[in-house]
């Protein structure tokens, strides 16, 4: 997860994708270097979803809010992402069973097996892209099932968050086979 936030902290403080001042943060591995400069060897989605929450950090650092001497505190804030994707995709999943089934508690049941008996909860600890993917397919399916034709605005929010999901992770582009 650290070349995600290297690349997401070269982004927004150095405005580019070169992870020079940030290479220390792949932990050797997870970059590549060409021309004589370091870059990130993921793509790029993960870390502009990371965005709002790095700047999150940032302003706390600016109000001098900080509960721990944590330097720099966007390290912490950023894990909100994929905090906040496992619990929408749980959320999602809950609302699928509904869907299919239409029984509150097999639903309720189901989405709690999903919550912590699923990799969910262990992606959803760390800032690695899987948390974002899992729920940007699971918002695109979503989508798509309720979604009454192409010309609806519910199936152009499934392209946009299936198209965006592969820029997450890329072989998302997979899923718009069977979908």
């Amino acid at each position: 997860d650290g070349s995600h936030f290297a690349l997401t902290s070269s982004i927004v403080n150095n405005h580019t994708v070169c992870i020079d001042e940030y290479v220390n943060y792949t932990g050797k591995i997870d970059y590549c270097l060409k021309d004589g400069h370091f870059f990130s060897d993921r793509l790029p989605g993960n870390a502009l979803l990371m965005i709002p929450f790095f700047e999150y950090g940032n302003l706390l650092n600016k109000i001098s809010f900080s509960i721990s001497d944590h330097k720099p505190i966007q390290e912490v804030t950023v894990i909100l992402l994929p905090n906040i994707c496992g619990v929408l995709g749980v959320l999602l999943v809950f609302l699928f069973s509904i869907y299919f089934n239409n029984s509150y508690n097999m639903s309720l049941l189901v989405a709690i097996i999903f919550a912590i008996c699923t990799l969910n909860l262990q992606e959803s600890t760390h800032v690695f892209s899987h948390a974002p993917s899992m729920l940007l397919v699971l918002l695109a399916f979503w989508c798509l099932i309720v979604s009454k034709n192409i010309y609806s605005k519910h199936f152009y929010f499934f392209v946009a968050f299936l198209s965006y999901s592969t820029i997450v992770e890329l072989q998302n582009i997979l899923l718009f086979l069977p979908a």
